[in-house]
């Protein structure tokens, strides 16, 4: 897990983080790569598309935090050292879920970057044949196809689930992720504007849960824990997942274009309906809102709109207020945290992450 650069002794803070981080990545990847492999050797299709599509799979899963799978792996380790095999399968397939929903968000946001690389689809349109007259349509129709790919293949792992329950789990929460994606869609299709409210519930289900809520639930569940702690643990992610987005809103508006690996601006050019955004409305003059609505969904906003944006967020403390609201996320994390008996170590571990999910710059 990357550690902001201008945090001082944040790294020196995130120790026990940082290792189990260093231990359990590689492992997570060494499985996914064996998986993958594995496929292609099964494969009888004789379609070329097909391991071009899981050799794509592994170079863009292992170039992520791979934070779900890591989640999965902590909360099961945590309970229970039984179960290190089903667990790190569960944790392989998350990552493949969502590498599947990146490839998927990134047409929707039409962002050709991520991570300092191409997207999948910007990876497909520039190998377009000469032949093919709209290259963008083509690389973002075989990204989706990809995309699919990932989900059948995590959906195959988690049926090898000694728990019946994993795979239901799994899909429903999927679903509810899809179902925000379209409302976030929607919104920054129209004028409306949400209240914060409404936002916080999107965060909620098309972020938090899957990001947090899940893994943390499946780490529980292969562990063999009861109702109660699984539930804590939802209500812990939930918490920590709704911070995670607003953290991710406030690096993609007012990040380093360089630390973060992508385009800053893309959610103006895509109208999203941000916390930022709607805290921001509520305080505009009738003429800064004139000037706001030329900029957002505008696909050719400038460098100097941007910086309208940030003078006018910097105008109106909205980052003061978001900070307040993920301040206190963050203290009803503890709050799940020490409702939920687990061994010092692993309790240490949690209480830095929910600082460096505080904290983040990238």
């Amino acid at each position: 897990m990357s550690i902001p650069k201008d945090k001082g002794d944040l790294e020196i803070r995130m120790k026990k983080l940082l290792e189990f981080s260093k231990i359990n990545k590689p492992i997570i990847t060494s499985e996914l790569k064996s998986f993958l492999d594995r496929k292609i050797k099964e494969d009888k299709s004789d379609i070329p598309f097909y391991k071009t599509s899981v050799n794509k799979l592994v170079d863009f899963a292992i170039n992520g935090k791979m934070l779900r799978g890591l989640l999965v792996i902590l909360t099961s380790e945590m309970f229970s050292k039984e179960n290190k095999k089903e667990a790190l399968r569960a944790a392989v397939a998350v990552e493949l879920i969502h590498s599947a929903l990146l490839i998927q968000d990134d047409i929707i946001d039409k962002d050709f970057t991520r991570r300092g690389r191409k997207t999948i689809f910007a990876q497909f349109q520039n190998e377009a044949n000469n032949s093919v007259e709209d290259k963008l349509f083509y690389g973002q129709s075989i990204a989706i196809c990809v995309a699919d790919v990932a989900i059948f293949l995590a959906l195959e792992l988690l049926s090898e689930s000694d728990n019946s329950e994993v795979i239901k789990i799994v899909s429903r929460e999927i679903q509810r992720v899809a179902a925000a994606e379209m409302l976030d869609f929607h919104w920054g299709s129209i004028n409306d504007e949400p209240n914060s409210k409404e936002i916080l519930n999107m965060y909620k289900n098309k972020s938090a849960r899957y990001t947090f809520s899940l893994p943390l639930k499946l780490g529980a569940l292969i562990a063999g824990r009861s109702n109660g702690t699984v539930e804590e643990l939802e209500k812990l992610g939930e918490n920590l997942g709704i911070v995670f987005q607003i953290k991710d809103d406030e690096i993609g508006l007012l990040g380093d274009e360089m630390e973060i690996g992508k385009p800053v601006g893309s959610d103006i050019r895509q109208n999203k309906k941000t916390l930022f955004r709607a805290l921001l409305y509520q305080k505009i003059t009738t003429k800064e809102k004139e000037i706001l609505n030329e900029i957002f969904g505008n696909n050719h906003v400038t460098h100097t709109d941007i910086e309208k944006v940030k003078e006018l967020i910097e105008k109106y403390n909205v980052k003061e207020r978001t900070d307040k609201m993920v301040y206190d996320l963050s203290q009803k994390a503890h709050e799940n945290l020490e409702r939920i008996n687990i061994p010092e170590n692993y309790r240490e571990i949690f209480e830095e992450l929910i600082e460096y999910n505080l904290t983040r710059a990238s």
